[in-house]
């Protein structure tokens, strides 16, 4: 049985914080009757918050104040931090659009409450979207929460850490909600996020235009250690314990740094170079070949998307030369890099004639 939806003890703590601003003191009896939650176990380290009591505390919030726009007010009133060991593993991505794959990864450590992707929405732009759980019910003050501290934090990390995007104030350029808007809240939903925000629309989420998805990030320090604990605990709250998809997604956030090697991810693990091995060979795979289809995968998304040098991309993969990219990718797809790049942009200007 999968379990229920959940939101970390520290993501519920700013809920309580908000409240406390607000309203004064916290109401911990009516959460604990109703769903188990108590002061003692929000100091419990692995402890989680069942997703039902996050709506429910919106809900509350947003009668008790008579605030049609509840998910508003509590993202200017949240306490604005971040685990840091999260905001150290970013340091590993190359660009804008890996710094948001690398946030959804991640996002179910702090709540469930939706899944992201990165989706085509125009010529121009993408839109980085918004997906409920169908596994527990939400309200749209949480989505209306969700998107604007997403904004926020997007800001601060990437304009903080990575100076060259601040050339991109216009970065997000519209909000997009499934719901209606609140009768006569109109004006307060455009001077909170900044950006025209549309209603009634097919998907929640936030469009980006495609060229800052692009835009290249200065390298900062990262650990191993810290991105294998952030693989291992979005694993563990699937239910999973799956030794390739550890092992996947620790070389893939640090190859940009050099290919990380099977004993340095063996020794963040805890474990021993062959238990490492063992395990892998009982679920079918190799570490080389673990490293090769995604080194494969990623060179073909970056010749598609046609921003970087290929000397670049062969750094990114984390090969030390270009012969040796150049080698890898004959292998795998019988051509040439730049002659599949040139294909690829010959095709995009076709298809931007026909348009």
């Amino acid at each position: 049985m999968k379990p229920s939806p959940t939101v970390s003890a520290l993501h519920f703590k700013r809920h309580i914080d908000t409240y406390q601003k607000l309203y004064g003191e916290f109401d911990y009896d009516y959460f604990q009757h109703r769903h188990g939650v108590s002061e003692l176990r929000l100091s419990q380290p692995d402890y989680r918050v069942p997703l039902a009591a996050a709506t429910d505390f919106f809900l509350l919030c947003a009668e008790r104040s008579n605030d049609p726009c509840f998910g508003l007010t509590w993202a200017n009133k949240a306490p604005y931090n971040f685990n840091g060991q999260i905001v150290r593993s970013l340091a590993a991505v190359p660009d804008v659009r890996t710094f948001f794959q690398q946030n959804i990864r991640m996002s179910r450590l702090t709540s469930e409450v939706a899944s992201f992707d990165i989706a085509p929405y125009d010529e121009q732009h993408e839109l980085l979207r918004m997906n409920l759980t169908d596994a527990a019910p939400t309200c749209r003050h949480q989505v209306d929460g969700g998107l604007s501290y997403i904004i926020r934090a997007t800001r601060f990390i990437l304009k903080s850490r990575f100076p060259d995007t601040k050339q991109y104030a216009d970065d997000f350029t519209a909000v997009l909600f499934e719901h209606e808007c609140p009768p006569g809240m109109e004006q307060t939903y455009q001077q909170h996020f900044g950006v025209p925000v549309r209603f009634n629309q097919p998907a929640n989420g936030l469009l980006m235009v495609k060229e800052w998805l692009n835009v290249r990030l200065l390298k900062g320090q990262t650990s191993i250690s810290d991105v294998v604990a952030c693989c291992a605990e979005g694993l563990r709250l699937n239910g999973q314990h799956s030794f390739t998809e550890i092992t996947a997604q620790c070389i893939e956030h640090l190859l940009p740094h050099g290919a990380p090697s099977r004993e340095r991810i063996a020794s963040a693990m805890n474990i021993s170079l062959r238990t490492l091995q063992r395990y892998l060979k009982e679920e079918g795979q190799s570490f080389q070949g673990i490293l090769e289809s995604i080194r494969k995968r990623l060179a073909q998304e970056y010749i598609e998307r046609n921003c970087y040098p290929l000397e670049e991309v062969a750094f990114l993969l984390g090969y030390s030369n270009i012969t040796a990219f150049y080698a890898a990718y004959r292998r795998w797809f019988r051509a040439t890099p730049r002659g599949n790049a040139a294909t690829g942009q010959s095709e995009r200007e076709s298809r931007s004639d026909q348009i």
